[in-house]
């Protein structure tokens, strides 16, 4: 069953409108996890320096009461711990200890019966002992990280994370021993991750949430912070939301665009390929002149075509429109055909006249090509080396069948051009390998001539490897005496065309402008 365009279009637009909103969901999901991923990424450096902080704040308390000179624990050394205590931000009670037993505290001064420490959750490397969940012995909250070293003892206050929460964030700050592999929580809470993810550096991601690690340059301190996917998009719903529907409305745009532009261009490729089969492609004809004598010595066939609409086709899309669809083959052999036609005599006659065809990349992968050449030209009496093969840039990118479609043309007699050089591949080694016999500057670097553009100094190079290759050289689009002083005064052999020496013209007229020349 054959679909109608319109059908084609409506559903080109649906599925583009659908992609657009799944890409422009995805694209809006990646971006918010790369903004969670930053903001997790500056919580953990939030909680790091709280956690740094109080262990600056313990380490400093320890220091000078181990330098008191107050006897251990006597009245004096009790309001001493007192004073610690009360100017602190974090720390909560400060004790000392001696033989694993806490002799006396900030809080409760010297204990009747010493309290056993008992055993550790954790020694960090520094020795430092880690209880995370002490019994303290006084008030509602009688369980608490304790952190005990050289013999000085630190209750931290619970509330010494008070105003990190960042909700939906979550944080967990940990103590950790490396050598063991060991972490034991300190506060905060992140759900269930495996302990030894607080290891990690920087960002990563579970199934259901987005994390990001760090560990202090100082203590044996970690942190983690979390943010849950749930959490994130019940935030961030609406803007995802805005995201799909411009995705939507976009991607729908977009195939409504190519599918128009595919409509009008199967419409134009069919009126192409009607024109074709008809014989009705026109060909303009450009004058290559010898700029020593001012001898028209040739011209190029510039194809012309005008569609059912009566508007003019660009050449470059109908030789896009015919490869793609191809009947490139058709349409190049239209061409020569009309060539033949037009310029029998002149191609026929004692002089040294050559006409230019362009070809494209399809044609020198093509044996029918070379099958057409021997047909069109061999029936017409007309020499090989009086028709020219003009090939862009563009369509020698496949090196290897382009050196071997060069080589069998200039074998057959044909002399090969390099159009437009300048603007694609162009090198030494690429022309040396190509073996053509003639470039054609491109005339963007024409236009520079007498202008203070950076083209102008590329010209004398590109003369020069033409002449160390031994090539001749056109140069293409000439418009002023000035560019053709400079060209005339580069070499005697430079050849030239463009509108200072005349415009495309139909046959005939070039014919009339040859007549008693040939």
């Amino acid at each position: 069953m054959r679909l109608s365009r319109s059908f084609i279009i409506v559903l080109v637009v649906v599925v583009c409108a659908a992609l657009g909103a799944v890409i422009a969901w995805t694209t809006g999901k990646s971006v918010m996890l790369s903004a969670v991923a930053l903001d997790l990424s500056a919580y953990t450096q939030r909680v790091l320096a709280r956690g740094n902080t109080i262990a600056d704040e313990y380490t400093t308390i320890a220091r000078e009461v181990t330098e008191g000179t107050q006897p251990f624990c006597s009245p004096a050394d009790v309001a001493r711990l007192r004073d610690f205590a009360y100017h602190s931000h974090y720390t909560k009670d400060v004790g000392r200890v001696r033989s694993g037993k806490i002799i006396c505290t900030s809080v409760l001064g010297r204990l009747a019966v010493p309290y056993v420490e008992g055993v550790p959750d954790l020694v960090t490397p520094r020795g430092a002992k880690i209880f995370t969940s002490a019994r303290i012995g006084f008030g509602s909250r009688d369980r608490a990280l304790v952190v005990e070293r050289f013999g000085v003892t630190l209750v931290v206050s619970p509330d010494a994370f008070a105003g990190l929460d960042s909700p939906p964030m979550r944080y967990l700050l940990t103590v950790v021993d490396p050598p063991a592999h060991k972490v034991v929580v300190g506060f905060g809470d992140v759900g269930h991750i495996a302990p030894m993810f607080v290891y990690r550096t920087g960002p990563f991601r579970s199934a259901e949430a987005s994390y990001d690690a760090g560990c202090s340059k100082r203590y044996y301190i970690c942190a983690v912070t979390t943010e849950s996917d749930t959490d994130l998009f019940a935030a961030q719903l609406p803007m995802l939301t805005l995201f799909a529907i411009f995705g939507l409305i976009a991607g729908g745009g977009l195939g409504l665009s190519g599918g128009l532009l595919w409509n009008a261009s199967r419409t134009l490729t069919a009126q192409l390929r009607r024109a074709v089969r008809r014989g009705a492609i026109g060909v303009a004809y450009q004058p290559i002149v010898e700029l020593a004598s001012g001898k028209v010595v040739g011209a190029e066939a510039l194809l012309r075509w005008t569609n059912e609409d009566g508007n003019a086709v660009p050449p470059d899309l109908a030789v896009s429109l015919a490869e793609r669809a191809r009947f490139m083959g058709e349409l190049t052999e239209t061409i020569v055909a009309r060539v033949v036609s037009d310029f029998r005599y002149a191609l026929s006659s004692d002089s040294s006249f050559r006409l230019n065809v362009n070809i494209a990349a399809s044609d020198l992968a093509d044996n029918r090509f070379f099958e057409m050449l021997g047909r069109v030209l061999d029936g017409s009496g007309i020499q090989r080396s009086r028709l020219g093969i003009e090939l862009t840039e563009g369509s020698t990118a496949n090196r290897e069948v382009a050196k071997s479609a060069i080589e069998r043309l200039r074998q057959e007699g044909h002399h090969v051009y390099v159009d437009d050089f300048g603007t694609g591949y162009s090198s030494l080694s690429y022309l040396h390998d190509l073996s053509v016999d003639f470039i054609k500057i491109d005339h963007a670097f024409t236009s520079t001539i007498g202008t203070e553009s950076a083209k102008v100094s590329v010209v004398p190079q590109i003369l020069a490897m033409a002449s160390s290759l031994g090539l001749g050289v056109v140069v293409e689009g000439v418009e002023t005496a000035e560019q053709r002083r400079f060209f005339e005064d580069a070499g005697p052999t430079i050849l030239a065309q463009g509108w200072f020496f005349g415009k495309p013209v139909p046959a005939d007229q070039l014919r009339a402008g040859l007549a008693g020349l040939l």
